[in-house]
């Protein structure tokens, strides 16, 4: 990779649209960044648009990407072809450019392919975007991995693990789920989706199928979040159940870390927890944190603790080869803060319910953060509480390291971490912003209808 400035722009499509990023680097003077954009298209509509409008379709979508972005991408007199400026300075060209495209879309291959040069083409196949993934959980520290992509046409979930004897990371399970908008209208409609409302008395199939045919995605829609949140949670339970690769509560096994954690007594090291979890696609730019951390943990049966990535932005399929890399990236070198945002850590403790605790909010544990490792008793603890979801900020972990001291009472337990033990998050490893304990009771129960799921979220703080 050559020294000085320059600026790569990249686009990846796939069922949930168009994703662009544009990065910008000078070491010498100490810049770097990179700009992002989402445009929701079906892509079979994008297909059609080339195919009947020819190469002017790209040409007017890159020009008002360098708008978006204030950057001078494309010659102007560009008509019958893309020509990018070259990189002359910040803001004027490019050095290189990208276009990637999921390999399942192969009528969008052969139209692309009449407009761009083959070397500046990129199929994206799931072996090639599987090892991007590794190659992320290797390079940020885990021993184990589970990568969700959801999408209102396309579900995927991949884990990996560490074989114990070569210590390399490998697949050990796939399953994926295509489905087109007819399917996608008509599978919807057998009253499972009942079970996991809590607005709505009832699913409207005429309202859903009107988001499914639609060219946007109405992320601020509270009707289609509930509906998303519905018919993914009822996927994911159908891959669970019936996939011969995660039979025997498979994703349960891989999502078991067994966290080096700092307890009394012990040696202070330091430690990440070893499971990674990555969720990305349309469903990231829909569903709020808690509601997101729910669909996976009831979805997949997660248990225990895990780190949990929302990657909204396809930031690791773009630019994971290049954080991997480092110097050594072809192109151009980015940094982990500019690709992978801030992390989660989700702790699922057991939680005992009481006799006549039902409906009741109760404490189940305790926590502060500190810059000591050392437990102080008579400081100032903060509660958490069952049945709830509780959400922790970790202020200025970007800074400094924290220690998230942990205690439980006696009717909350985590196997693989005792009753009293503490987090060490260290600016140095990848960053976190926030703690989630799940402390619901399980097993989760939905249904028989949304009245029932309200009084639920509610408690669950959700609502």
């Amino acid at each position: 990779m050559k020294s000085g400035p320059k600026t790569v722009l990249k686009l990846y499509i796939d069922y949930g649209g168009i994703y662009a990023s544009l990065a910008y680097s000078d070491v010498a003077q100490g810049q770097s960044y990179i700009l992002h954009d989402h445009s929701v298209i079906d892509a079979n509509e994008f297909v059609h648009l080339l195919k009947s409008k020819g190469v002017s379709v790209l040409i007017n979508y890159i020009s008002a990407l360098g708008e978006k972005f204030a950057w001078d991408l494309i010659d102007s007199n560009s008509q019958d072809i893309i020509k990018f400026n070259e990189f002359s300075a910040e803001r004027i060209g490019v050095s290189s450019y990208e276009i990637a495209f999921d390999s399942r879309l192969e009528d969008l291959a052969s139209t692309l392919s009449e407009y761009i040069p083959e070397q500046f083409l990129k199929s994206v196949t799931t072996t090639l975007s599987q090892d991007i993934y590794r190659k992320i959980a290797i390079k940020m520290g885990y021993k184990k991995a589970v990568f969700v992509d959801i999408n209102r046409h396309k579900f995927t979930v991949a884990a990996f693990d560490t074989d114990s004897t070569s210590k390399e990371m490998g697949l050990a399970g796939h399953f994926e789920l295509l489905i087109d908008n007819e399917e996608l209208v008509e599978g919807s409609g057998d009253g499972d989706i009942n079970k996991f409302l809590w607005r709505s008395a009832k699913f409207d199939l005429n309202s859903w199928a009107n988001t499914i045919y639609s060219s946007t995605l109405p992320v601020q829609g509270k009707l289609f979040q509930e509906y998303f949140f519905g018919f993914a949670l009822k996927n994911l339970l159908d891959f669970s159940r019936r996939s011969d690769c995660f039979t025997d509560n498979f994703i349960s096994k891989y999502a078991d870390s067994s966290l080096d954690v700092y307890k009394k007594n012990i040696n202070l090291r330091n430690f990440a927890a070893d499971t990674l979890v990555v969720l990305s696609g349309e469903i990231t730019r829909v569903l709020a944190v808690r509601l997101l951390s729910i669909l996976l943990i009831d979805g997949l049966d997660l248990k225990n603790q895990f780190d949990l990535l929302v990657d909204d932005k396809k930031n690791i399929l773009m630019w994971g080869e290049n954080y991997f890399f480092g110097s050594n990236a072809k192109d151009i070198l980015v940094s982990s803060r500019q690709i992978i945002s801030p992390l989660k850590r989700v702790v699922v403790p057991s939680v005992q319910p009481g006799r006549g605790d039902a409906g009741k909010r109760k404490v189940v544990g305790r926590y502060k953060i500190t810059d000591s490792a050392e437990h102080n008793e008579s400081s100032q603890y903060d509660y958490f509480y069952s049945p709830e979801i509780n959400v922790v900020n970790i202020p200025d972990s970007y800074k400094r390291r924290r220690f998230f001291h942990i205690s439980y009472t006696d009717r909350a337990w985590s196997d693989s971490l005792g009753s009293k033990f503490c987090f060490l998050f260290d600016p140095l490893k990848p960053l976190f912003d926030e703690v989630l304990f799940d402390c619901r009771y399980k097993p989760v129960v939905y249904g028989p209808n949304s009245t029932a799921n309200r009084k639920r979220f509610k408690l669950w703080n959700i609502e």
